[in-house]
């Protein structure tokens, strides 16, 4: 009885969609994240909305427009429509994923990819820098669980600013 039960139990817990084990999605970051290292920028301005979100307020989807000098994050602006008290330029101080670094966003695929089923997401990454300019996540088992970032407007600065 006991052997008929722990071979239910693996077969039920063969059902469910593995998670951390897209090879290919880590390798594609492993080699993303080596060539962002390898271009040594540290002070830039990337641009961050939410294209998926069903979020009441502007700096939630964005855009944010965000001042990383020396990799810390020193400034963001909201560049999306005038809205929620908020208009074009102006700062964004509240919490918000689309305040982030680069390593931030690399940080969140990393995550996603140790814990979302495989085929839950999908990551682009910039072809000359290797940041990531488009994660996408929608699980279908979870209603309202969907994100997609998108990153553009990448400028390299130098980091005296």
């Amino acid at each position: 009885m006991k052997v008929a039960g722990l071979l239910g139990l693996l077969l039920l817990i063969s059902t469910f969609p593995a998670t951390g084990t897209d090879v290919a999605a880590s390798e594609a970051l492993a080699a993303a994240r080596a060539k962002w290292n390898a271009s040594a920028i540290h002070s830039y301005e990337i641009r961050f909305r939410d294209e998926a979100c069903f979020c009441l307020f502007g700096p939630y989807y964005g855009p944010i427009r965000n001042v990383v000098v020396r990799g810390k994050l020193h400034v963001s602006y909201y560049e999306g429509e005038r809205r929620d008290g908020y208009s074009h330029g102006r700062r964004v101080h509240i919490a918000s994923n689309l305040r982030a670094t680069v390593e931030d966003v690399f940080s969140r695929v990393e995550s996603l990819l140790a814990t979302a089923p495989e085929g839950a997401y999908r990551v682009e990454y910039d072809p000359t820098y290797g940041f990531p300019v488009l994660v996408d996540f929608d699980d279908p088992a979870m209603d309202d669980e969907q994100w997609r970032l998108v990153a553009d407007g990448f400028k390299p600065m130098s980091a005296r600013r």
